[in-house]
Formats: C-alpha cells, sequence, structure tokens
C-alpha cells in the first residue's frame, strides 16, 4: 500500500490519445498549457474534440484538471442529443461526468470566481 502512494500519478490522456503521438508525449504541465492554448485562440472545433474523447474514454476526476464545466456540460449535453449515443458511451459515464461537471460549477460558484 505504502508504494502505491509514492508512485507518480499516472494522467489518462496518455491513453487517451494513444493515436496522438504529439499529444501522447506530454507531460501533465504541457497538456494543460495546450488545452488552454486552444481556448485562448478559439479553436473550439479541436478542443471540443479533446474533451470528447476525455468524456468518451477518461477519467472524469482529472476534469477540473484541464477543463472548464461549461465545456464538459456542452460535450455530454451533445453525446446525449446524438441518435448514436448508446452505441459508443456508456449513459452511467456520461451521468458521472454530469456529477464532476456540476461539482466544478458548485467549487467555482462557492469560491466566488
Amino acid at each position: 500500500m505504502r508504494s502505491r502512494l509514492l508512485r507518480p500519478r499516472r494522467w489518462s490522456f496518455k491513453e487517451i490519445f494513444w493515436d496522438r503521438p504529439d499529444i501522447k508525449a506530454m507531460t501533465f504541465e504541457e497538456f494543460k498549457a495546450y488545452v488552454q492554448e486552444l481556448r485562448r485562440l478559439g479553436k473550439k472545433g479541436e478542443l471540443e474534440f479533446i474533451v470528447r474523447r476525455y468524456v468518451e474514454r477518461g477519467n472524469s476526476m482529472e476534469a477540473p484538471y484541464f477543463f472548464e464545466p461549461e465545456e464538459v456540460l456542452g460535450v455530454v449535453r451533445r453525446i446525449r442529443a446524438s441518435s448514436r449515443a448508446s452505441n459508443f458511451c456508456d449513459p452511467l459515464r456520461l451521468r458521472a461526468w454530469d456529477k464532476a461537471a456540476m461539482r466544478m460549477l458548485r467549487r467555482r460558484k462557492e469560491s466566488g470566481v
């Protein structure tokens, strides 16, 4: 048990973006900066692709590190509205992401940001 606590955290974006060597090779800080840069430049298509892939395959507990709650909620709603949503995304996963985004909004409101 003790050795598990000492290991560095393994971020899931490295597995999620296995087909994108540029993203897979990034560190946590580089990936976070990349997402912020996409947001700053207004590249909504690429940003939505990343958020969607994260929602479909990633860990919802990592969302606050990378994404804004509005981005997550928007992607979750678009996935639910899709006629093929049940084919590629588990409803329980969508609910978990929905709850994570709502927690992020609640924390933001409580902190006054």
